[in-house]
């Protein structure tokens, strides 16, 4: 590869510049096509987010953990099993998109900034929403009978919880069930922000070969810290970021179907065990690696869409607004109803959040950059016209 570059004999066409991010192998450079947003993934994550709240309104009356001996409904066994498979999707996906980002940017000083404005200030809406919210209502539930995941609320709260959580899990704990529980996985997606670059420089010093001693030495870690365990499956997602493997489109259905399969099995099976998240991993690869080529298709629909767009910011409420529901309608119509009753207000809630935090967060960060840049040209057209009028008067003053 190196320099060379393709073109058709006597086609006229401009040389095509070899890629290597197309064609499996590491790269040397920081070069990536991340300004072009794969409509696919918006899709995906807005069924993954739908997924993910399937689950936890299954969970309002069925966790297994809970309740070892009670025979779930084929609704509470697909809901409860299809949250975790949503999720691996979403740390593969996270590690793709993240590697990209570190890539473009850089440097880790702006890098960082940007995983910051990412995942902070949704990631503390969350954790206020629990605190003002999700905790308050749910541990005040003792008038309907609990069932699920509902009695962890009346697990007091600590200082040692809050301050983590304030923190984005900056503790060490990623135990939220009594205060959002999807802010576990916000925690590990901060831990693997800050290891993403050790693992884009692995990926391209190693590649693919690198895959199987990250995952044994965060295993291993995972003993003394267990968030380690979700490790390997970002690492996928970074290496189909730096050298992702080669095929034609004719591969790419059968790939996603391969996927789908292998994310299905852990709603076929019923497990919960901790490994088999690594088999979901495959599957997720499988589907991103299939779904790379944007080429439309029911992903581009004006709903999954929506639900994509505002993905990060449905997540992080969702639960806030069921517990918010239930408390209201639970006494009427009892669970798990009263949560199927609340989605409405999942969506507003998640929608307004989301506009919230682009006022707030991302449209004063683009006006600071204008004004930014505005000075900054101006200062220099200043120092263009000083220049010119102190040469025009040297110009005058010699004899």
């Amino acid at each position: 590869m190196g320099g060379r570059s393709a073109t058709r004999a006597g086609s006229g066409r401009q040389p095509i510049p070899d890629l290597p991010f197309l064609t499996g192998e590491p790269m040397n450079q920081p070069s990536v096509p991340t300004s072009i947003r794969n409509r696919n993934f918006d899709g995906l994550r807005g069924l993954l987010v739908l997924a993910v709240i399937f689950s936890h309104l299954g969970s309002l009356t069925y966790v297994p953990f809970a309740e070892v001996h009670k025979r779930p409904s084929l609704t509470e066994h697909v809901a409860w099993y299809i949250g975790a498979p949503a999720v691996d999707v979403f740390l593969v996906l996270s590690g793709l998109v993240v590697a990209q980002s570190f890539m473009r940017h850089g440097t880790a000083l702006r890098y960082g900034a940007a995983r910051f404005k990412r995942l902070y200030p949704l990631g503390l809406a969350g954790t206020l929403l629990g605190l003002l919210i999700a905790h308050p209502l749910g541990s005040a539930l003792t008038h309907v009978p609990l069932t699920g995941h509902l009695p962890e609320f009346q697990t007091p709260l600590t200082l040692h919880s809050v301050v983590n959580w304030l923190g984005l899990g900056i503790l060490g704990d990623i135990k939220a069930h009594n205060l959002n529980p999807p802010l576990w996985s916000l925690a590990v997606e901060l831990y693997a922000s800050v290891l993403i670059p050790a693992m884009v420089l692995l990926a391209r010093r190693v590649g693919w070969a690198s895959l199987a001693p990250f995952t044994v030495v965060m295993v291993v870690l995972a003993f003394a810290f267990y968030p380690m365990l979700f490790m390997p499956i970002v690492m996928l997602g970074v290496l189909i970021a730096v050298c992702p493997p080669r095929w034609s489109d004719r591969w790419n259905a059968p790939a996603i179907l391969i996927g789908a399969v292998l994310l299905a099995l852990r709603i076929v099976l019923g497990t919960d065990l901790p490994f088999f998240r690594y088999v979901s991993a495959i599957g997720a690869g499988l589907v991103l690696l299939g779904l790379r080529a944007d080429l439309g298709g029911p992903l581009h629909s004006r709903v999954p869409q929506w639900l994509g767009r505002n993905s990060y910011a449905l997540y992080v409420s969702h639960y806030p607004a069921i517990v918010a529901g239930c408390a209201l309608l639970a006494p009427f119509v009892g669970y798990p109803l009263a949560g199927w009753l609340s989605l409405p207000l999942v969506f507003v809630a998640g929608a307004a959040l989301q506009g919230a935090v682009e006022r707030l967060v991302y449209t004063r960060a683009k006006t600071r950059t204008y004004v930014a840049a505005n000075i900054s040209s101006q200062n220099t057209t200043n120092a263009v016209v000083r220049a010119r009028t102190d040469h025009a008067g040297a110009g005058r003053r010699r004899p």
